[in-house]
């Protein structure tokens, strides 16, 4: 039996996928991305208004709760 967590996917295009994983909580995204907790937070919270991704090669997230 599987526990909830969520979905991850990171990819520059729809055929570029850098990585897609499932995980138990925010916090395992955060140590596997290197990155901190409230950027994951941040990233699986606010759906529509990223203003981080401005740069033009800037990586595509989304977390999806499962």
């Amino acid at each position: 039996m599987r526990t909830k967590g969520y979905h991850c996917k990171v990819y520059h295009t729809l055929d570029c996928i850098l990585m897609e994983k499932e995980y138990r909580n925010l916090r395992e995204i955060a140590k596997d991305l290197n990155v901190n907790y409230q950027f994951i937070a941040d990233v699986s919270s606010r759906k529509t208004k990223r203003n981080f991704q401005q740069f033009k090669f800037y990586p595509q997230i989304e977390i999806n709760k499962l």
